[in-house]
Parts: structure tokens; sequence; C-alpha cells
């Protein structure tokens, strides 16, 4: 569904005028609502299906995806979101159940535009539901806000905290958590605590509900990475419960604070608290989020040790832990002990070979999946495409790419990441097909198809697809200032990159982050305008790091200017060691003005702490076999 034709839409049933559809007028969305929509039955309100043309999807997953929600979006507002029938004449559960109002529909459509990487689909149909004078609960609200910190807009955000205040959701506790999440502020997280308490009445005031209050808060706390309120409110717990505890451990092992998280676990067995499956699956998947390869290690040590009964989503969350921990070799031995091999255990085994850049061992096992009779989802083929990015394999990429179109497979994120691979594969020009096929574009593939416009020097474009992309009425992102800034730095165009920086720092819904300056400072370097570059490092409100002061120390050598060189090589030295690149430009600095004795103390430390200097690498696609 176009933008226009959506925005046409909702216009007519703002103002209340008649919403028949014509096919000369919009014929995309009379195709969307007579399409057959599978996982709107399951997902939604088990829907009778309308007949229409087929389309495959998932067995196994249950969300709708992109074009059904679409699809429901418009017959819904078709039909002024009140009884009515498919044209087959039976009647559509997702439109009428007895118990099911205008804002459960709305909290539908919210929740899965945001799970379908459309945000600001998302953030109209708030808009426009909430313009119409649809009553709204407390439910469509976190997924609102997850929106809006996925395109950064913080003015819808107040707006939706005003009006959670005003509608009394505030005193919902999943309120209260999304609004902290999506502001990230420890203080107001703190703000959330104290009016929960303050409010603690009536039924908030039995002891059930208190504890599910507190572990309620002790997550939100947790997420905010305060983990001193969190475990002050855990403490208090007189009755700690199994959730409280799996909360909390998951709390310290998502802040990477890993010991503090196998202490507590120990403490919780010596309490005589057993973990149970959701327990262990919880702690599986942060160990995996962060990287905890050893403590996920002592996990699978404890299930194994004590002949628990792994189902196949635990084992799942363990292939997948082990993967993301770039640990094939006994992802691999796990898979192949499982006998009845599902949908999930298939994919956490070929995503687990896509992130580790083993093109060939993931492709192979995106085979054998397909002969199980089990079709992959959209993340192991993103997985899989990103992989293939990575590695330049691209002949792999266009086989996926093959596999979509024959299986009809083209929702926003994988063609996203197609454009992404075609793009630093080198075929720019194929990207750009792919880009101007898109029926809905988002952030993401804007981004993409920019930054590969970027990689490859067409700065120009680049540029041009930016303007483009804001007069379509695209808001920016972060990443989008990114690569424009990058492309302009690979284009030589420095008097359009300070006028794209300009804008970011005059922008009220973005403030500028550190990769940013170092965009800017990188620029400015290239171009040689080293008094410009040291004075955005001096403004700059964050202290830059060690990467900022080696473009700035790069750029002072290039052009043989002295005094700046010396500039940036003290304030690389105040910033102190950060990785094996600090020390290597360090021990470089000191040899450029014969320090010789502090070279060999920097190679000594090095050495002592077993940093090495990260290799280059090459890589090369010679041929595929078959």
């Amino acid at each position: 569904m176009n933008a226009a034709a959506k925005t046409w839409l909702n216009s007519r049933l703002l103002h209340g005028k008649s919403t028949r559809l014509r096919f000369r007028i919009s014929p995309p969305l009379l195709q969307c609502c007579a399409a057959p929509r599978s996982h709107l039955c399951h997902a939604l309100f088990s829907t009778v299906e309308p007949s229409g043309v087929s389309r495959a999807h998932h067995p196994h997953d249950r969300s709708v995806d992109l074009d059904g929600t679409e699809g429901a979006h418009a017959f819904l507002i078709k039909t002024h979101f009140t009884r009515a029938r498919s044209h087959t004449g039976r009647v559509s559960g997702a439109v009428h159940q007895p118990h099911l109002d205008s804002a459960a529909h709305v909290k539908f459509l919210v929740t899965s535009y945001v799970k379908n990487s459309s945000p600001e689909a998302a953030i109209s149909v708030y808009a426009c539901a909430r313009e119409a004078g649809y009553e709204l609960d407390c439910f469509a609200i976190p997924s609102v806000l997850k929106a809006c910190g996925q395109v950064s807009c913080l003015r819808v955000g107040e707006e939706i905290h005003g009006f959670s205040a005003k509608s009394g959701f505030d005193g919902d506790v999943f309120v209260l958590n999304s609004m902290v999440l999506y502001l990230g502020n420890v203080e107001m997280a703190k703000a959330m605590h104290a009016y929960a308490i303050r409010t603690a009445t009536g039924a908030y005031s039995d002891e059930n509900m208190g504890v599910m209050l507190s572990t309620a808060l002790i997550d939100m706390h947790a997420k905010c990475r305060n983990l001193a309120s969190a475990h002050m409110l855990f403490d208090r717990l007189t009755q700690k419960n199994i959730v409280a505890w799996t909360v909390m451990i998951s709390g310290y092992i998502r802040c990477c604070k890993l010991r503090e998280g196998a202490d507590l676990f120990k403490t919780m067995l010596e309490e005589g608290l057993l973990p149970n499956e959701v327990t262990l699956l919880s702690l599986i998947i942060e160990c995996g989020s962060v990287k905890a390869l050893q403590l996920g290690k002592q996990i699978h040590a404890y299930i194994s040790r004590h002949r628990l009964d792994i189902s196949l989503a635990v084992s799942a969350g363990l292939i997948d832990m082990y993967g993301r921990c770039s640990n094939t070799k006994y992802a691999r031995a796990l898979f192949d002990h499982i006998e009845n091999r599902d949908f999930f255990t298939w994919s956490a085994m070929v995503s687990a070979y896509a992130r580790a850049a083993l093109v060939d061992q993931a492709f192979y096992r995106f085979v054998l999946m397909r002969a199980e009779g089990l079709s992959p989802d959209s993340k192991t083929i993103v997985n899989i495409l990103l992989a293939c990015t990575g590695t330049g394999a691209f002949a792999w990429g266009r086989r996926i790419h093959a596999f979509l179109n024959k299986c009809g497979m083209n929702d926003v994120i994988l063609k996203t990441a197609l454009v992404d691979m075609y793009a630093k594969c080198g075929d720019v020009v194929g990207a750009r097909i792919l880009f101007d096929e898109a029926i809905y574009r988002d952030i993401c593939m804007w981004n993409a198809m920019i930054g590969g416009y970027g990689k490859h020097g067409f700065g120009k474009e680049a540029l041009q697809l930016f303007r483009e992309m804001e007069e379509s009425g695209m808001k920016p992102n972060d990443m989008t200032y990114i690569v424009v800034l990058q492309a302009c730095g690979h284009a030589g165009l420095v008097a359009e990159g300070k006028r794209v920086f300009h804008e970011l720092v005059n922008s009220r819904m973005l403030i500028p982050k550190i990769e940013h300056y170092g965009c800017i400072v990188d620029l400015l370097g290239r171009a040689g305008l080293l008094d410009e570059a040291y004075e955005v490092i001096k403004s700059m409100p964050i202290k830059p790091n060690f990467i900022i002061g080696g473009f700035f120390y790069a750029a002072s050598q290039l052009f043989k200017n002295s005094k700046m060189e010396m500039l940036a090589s003290e304030q690389i030295m105040e910033m102190g060691p950060r990785s094996s690149g600090y020390d290597v430009l360090s021990s470089n600095i000191f040899a450029a003005s014969n320090r010789w004795s502090d070279v060999e103390e920097v190679r000594r430390r090095m050495m002592n702490s077993r940093i090495k200097k990260e290799a280059g690498v090459s890589v090369i696609e010679v041929a595929i076999r078959g």
C-alpha cells in the first residue's frame, strides 16, 4: 500500500466520507482486501478467510506480514471498523467479534506494523485513531512508544506521554515500563517507581499484585541499567518467585555483570528454588545477546548434569547462543544430537553459520532445511543475506534472491537486506532497481541505498536520493546522516557535507552523536581543512574518542602540518588505552617523534596484556560448486 493511497483512505474515514473503493482509484488496496490472510486469522482473531490469491507463508510463523497488515488496515478502514462481510459473504472474524472493539483493532494494526519494521505506519495509525476520536486502551501505548523509539520521534512520544496521563493509563505498570524504556532515563524510572508506590492501593495492595508490580519495576530498572535500584527492590521482596529471580539474574547478564548473575543463580539454587524451562531459556537468550559464552556453557552444563529434559525451544536457544558467540562447533554438536528437529532448531543452526560468515555451510543447511519441508522465515534469510554482504558472496546472495522471488516473500525487511547486499557487493544498479520496485520503503531501505551510493563514490547520487527521501515525507534518523556524511567524505563534497552537518546540528528531532562528529572531522581532514576540523573537535559537547583523534592525526600527517599533528597526538595520549588500535596508533606517534623508549614501553604493555593487532583480511569469491 503506497503512502498516497493510505493517506487518502484515512482522510476519507476521518471526514466521514464514503469509503467505497473503486479500482480506478486504488486497485492495490482492493487486492489487499481480497487476498487471503492466513496469518491474520491465527494471530488476530481467528478470522474466517476470504478467498483470493494464495501466498506462501511459513507454517510456524504466527505473526502477520506487512502485506497482511496492510490488507487488514484497508479492510477495517473500508468497513469503518464495524460489522462487515467479505466478498464471499462470510463474516470476517478479524473485523467483527462480539467482545472486540475499535481499540483492539487499532492495537493490532499498531503492533503488527511495528513487528514488520514499519514504525511510521504504526504512528500514522495511532495519530489517525486519535484524530478520529476512537477509544484507545492502554494495550496500544507500548507498541506506539516502541515505534517512536525506532524513528527517534520525540514529539510524538511526548504527546503519548501526555495522552497516557490524561487518560489514566500512567497507572498501568506496562505503560510505565514502556515509557521509561522509550525515554531511556534512569531519573524517569525512579519517578515512575515513586508514582507506583504512591498509588499502590486497592487492587495493587494485595500480596499477589504486589509481587507482580515489584517484579515489573525490577525489570524496568534492570532494562534502564539501574541495577542498584533493581536489586534493592529484589531484596525487599518477602516472597521471591521464579519470575522475580529470572528477571533479576537476566538483568545482571544484560548489563554484562556476569559474575554477579552467576552468583545470584547459585543463591537461587541454594534456597531450594529450581529454574524452570522459561528461566533457563531466558538466561540462555541473555547470554547470547551479550556473547557471554562461558556463562552460557555453565547453564548448558547445569542442564546436562541434572539430566533435565531439554525441549526443542531450549535446544534452539542453546544453538542460537553458541552461534551468537561464534562457536559453531558446539552449536553443530548440539544440533546433531537432536532427533526431531523443528523449524526453530533448523533456523538457529542456519543463522549460527551465517553469523560466523560461513556462507557455504549456512546455504547448505538452508538447502537441507528446505528438503525437510520447512521454509525459513525472514529473520533467517536476513542473516544469510548479511553473511553474503559481509563476505562479498554475491552469487550466494543472488540465489537467495531467486528463492525469495519464487516463494513470494517480499516484505520490507527482506527487500532492504537485498538492496544492501546488492549495493555492498558492487551492483549499485541492481540495488537501485530493487529500490525502485519496492512499493513501501522504510527508513532502513533509504539508508541502505544512500549508503550503497556513498560506498562506491557516488556522492551526488547519494545526496540527490537523500533530498528525494525528505521530499517524500520520510524523516531521516541518525544512520541517515551518517551514511550521507560518509558519502560526502568519499566523494570530496565538502560544502554539501558541511551543509548536511549544519542541518543535523540545528535539527529539533535529532542530537548529533559521536559518529556524526567523526564523519565531519574525517570529511574536513580529507579536504585539508585542519583548522575547521580542530574547531569541530573543540566544540564537541561529548568527549572525542581515539577514532576521531586518529582521523585528525592521519589528516595532519597527510598534509604535513606538524602543529596540528602535535595537537592530535596530545589528544590521543589523553584518551587512555581503549583497544589494540589505540596502542598501535600511540606507538606510531612515539616513533614519529623518535621517542623509542616510549615505543618499547607500549609494545611491552601490549605483549604483557596479550594484545595483538588485528590482521587485515581480504575475501574473494572464486566459484560455486554445483
